[in-house]
């Protein structure tokens, strides 16, 4: 930035000069003209940031604020101007020159333009029909892409390699778990097959399938011979061998002909295999069964274990040949019930009940003969029973497995039916056996040893019955009455018979009897199941009780002399007076009393003793109790007659009814 010498504005003073330079505009215009500039001056802003910056700018030109510089300020300017003017046109003369060279360039271009626009134009009037068969060859090239495509999947997905359908049906090529899957996989293609019928050719799809169908029948064929000629060495222990046989017939079932036929085979091998193993268990090892045999409940039970088990095995095996998560029979029977619809509905539960019954019927034979043989050989009721028992149970395990007209069920129930008969049998014999030679009635009355055994042998029968399952809780009673009725009953009805021709009195066939009852009822009642026979076993007891109490009651009224009073009272008309009765004459009834007093101290040690073999100290004391109260009202009815009909009766007849009820112990 300059400095300024003294006070005075630079561009005043730069003004002013301007102002007195002389000029050749006249004097008015002048004046004007200066008069504008000054305004102009004047109303600048010197805070106005374009006049700032002039300022500055102009500091910077000039170094000294001289008159002279002022001067020749404006001079210089316009001579800078014009330089730069001058430097300015010389540049663009230089870019006029070469858009000259350019427009002649553009021009020649143009003119080769031209010449190329209708060189192209020919060509393209020349070229036109090649195009148009360029075009139509590109058309026909992308159908045949699209074609070729269409071929490539069809190819992919219809058409089998050569390599699988040799696998498919060479009987060289294992069955293995590729088979199977080329096996879905042609029957997909022939499934798929349909689509291809549907289409304006349906000559392919109708070749394909009748080629589909020969690869699949000759894969039936080869899987069929394969399955006929594994199953004859089968082991159902090998996992992955069950495997490979499981879905084999799960695909044969798609063959229900094929199927049953190898079930056949299998069933055939089965059965062998089984039949050697029963006669195994029962002569080798490390018990044999036939080791046993003395037994024949023990032996029964372990053949039918042994039975029951190979059983349960077999069914194991044939579920887990039938029935898995990735392989469903019964969906390929479901199938092949639409190309033989000749069979039945398929029923998985009842084929594999079938299936384990006719594998196990080889041993029904050989299991029939030794239970018989053992049956035969001097079994006793109870032995028999026990053996009725235990087939009963293991007819209603097998049922849970087999079918109902199961041929191992059938041996069962005729097992069943045999020991049964063996039972009625062994009864009858035993029975006729006692009738033929009965014993005689024991001085002690007691129950005969016959009796004893029969009873010993119903203990063993109502526990064989009781842990028996055969029976509904409902009918447990009514059936076991069955048993009693020829297990028991024939024995009482022979102590009945005893009694007959015997010399016994009736009080002691009544105690007899009463013995022998009771002796049943305590055996009976050890279990639920014989309430409607102990019910009849107490009605005949109670029969027999009222006999000897009747009895018992008889001896009181003739020991104690009070009978022929009670007899002559009793048959008294209405208007006969008491005391023309010769009963009732004050000697009879003095005799009568001197014969209480002897008879009242002693009467219940004799009735005690009258009853002693009695087997039951409760039934003989409800006897004695009973014909006591009998004695003690009669000997009431005497008693009032005598008070009512005599004057101070006392002194005749002292005995009262209290002291009678006191000496007898009646309440």
């Amino acid at each position: 930035m300059m400095s300024f010498a003294g006070t005075e504005d630079p561009f005043l003073a730069a003004a002013d000069a301007a102002v007195k330079t002389p000029t050749s505009l006249s004097g008015g215009s002048r004046s004007n003209l200066l008069s504008l500039k000054l305004s102009e001056i004047l109303s600048t802003s010197y805070s106005d940031s374009s006049i700032r910056e002039a300022l500055l700018l102009l500091g910077e030109r000039i170094q000294e604020n001289t008159p002279e510089m002022r001067r020749q300020f404006r001079a210089n300017v316009e001579a800078e101007v014009i330089e730069a003017n001058g430097q300015v046109l010389e540049q663009f003369s230089r870019i006029a020159m070469q858009l000259e060279t350019i427009g002649l360039t553009i021009a020649n271009m143009n003119s080769v333009v031209d010449g190329l626009t209708k060189s192209v134009s020919v060509t393209r009037e020349q070229t036109k029909e090649l195009f148009a068969e360029e075009e139509r060859l590109s058309n026909q090239k992308d159908e045949i892409q699209v074609q070729q495509a269409i071929l490539d999947a069809v190819k992919a997905h219809f058409i089998m390699p050569d390599s699988e359908i040799e696998l498919l049906t060479s009987s060289a090529d294992p069955i293995d778990h590729r088979f199977f899957d080329i096996v879905k996989k042609a029957k997909q293609i022939y499934s798929d097959c349909e689509v291809l019928l549907a289409s304006e050719n349906p000559v392919i799809g109708v070749e394909i399938m009748d080629q589909m169908s020969k690869h699949i029948d000759g894969a039936f064929d080869k899987l069929y011979y394969w399955v006929q000629r594994e199953i004859r060495h089968l082991s159902v222990d090998d996992p992955k061998i069950r495997q490979i046989i499981r879905r084999a017939l799960a695909l044969l079932a798609e063959r229900p002909t094929m199927l049953q036929n190898c079930l056949d085979g299998l069933s055939e091998i089965r059965q062998k295999i089984i039949l050697r193993e029963f006669l195994e268990a029962l002569t080798e090892g490390a018990k044999p069964i036939e080791l046993v045999a003395y037994d024949p409940f023990r032996y029964v039970g372990d053949m039918l274990a042994w039975t029951h088990s190979e059983t349960v095995n077999e069914k194991e095996v044939l579920e887990l040949m039938f029935v898995a998560e990735d392989v469903n029979i019964a969906h390929g029977l479901e199938e092949g019930l639409a190309s033989e619809p000749w069979y039945e509905v398929f029923d998985l539960k009842r084929t594999i009940e079938e299936l384990t019954d006719k594998n196990m019927q080889s041993i029904c034979k050989p299991l029939k003969a030794r239970i018989d043989q053992s049956l035969s050989s001097n079994v006793d009721s109870t032995l028999a029973y026990r053996i009725f028992n235990l087939f009963e149970f293991y007819r209603s395990i097998f049922s849970k497995y087999l079918s109902e007209n199961s041929q191992l069920l059938n041996v069962l129930n005729v097992l069943e039916s045999s020991s049964m008969n063996q039972f009625h049998l062994s009864l009858r014999e035993k029975i006729q056996l006692i009738q033929s030679d009965l014993p005689k009635v024991t001085l002690d009355l007691q129950p005969p040893q016959f009796l004893h055994e029969s009873l010993l042998d119903m203990k063993t029968l109502m526990t064989s019955f009781d842990t028996s399952f055969a029976v509904a809780p409902e009918n447990r009673d009514e059936e076991f009455s069955k048993i009693i009725e020829e297990a028991l009953v024939p024995y009482l009805t022979c102590c009945l018979s005893m009694c007959e021709p015997s010399s016994l009195g009736a009080a002691e066939k009544d105690i007899f009897l009463i013995n022998c009852l009771d002796s049943a009822k305590s055996v009976l009642q050890l279990f639920p199941f014989t309430k409607k026979k102990l019910s009849d076993f107490d009605q005949q007891v109670q029969h027999h009780t009222e006999s000897l109490i009747a009895i018992l009651h008889d001896i009181y009224l003739t020991d104690s002399k009070l009978k022929p009073a009670l007899t002559a009272l009793n048959e008294k008309a209405p208007d006969v007076p008491l005391k023309s009765l010769d009963q009732f004459q004050e000697g009879k009834i003095t005799q009568l009393c001197i014969a209480l007093d002897d008879f009242l101290p002693s009467a219940l040690m004799d009735a005690q003793t009258f009853l002693q073999r009695l087997a039951s100290p409760r039934l003989g004391n409800g006897i004695i109790q009973d014909a006591s109260k009998l004695f003690v009202e009669d000997f009431a009815k005497v008693e009032k007659a005598i008070v009512d009909s005599i004057e101070f009766p006392r002194t005749v007849f002292p005995r009262t009814l209290a002291e009678v009820k006191v000496l007898l112990v009646v309440d």
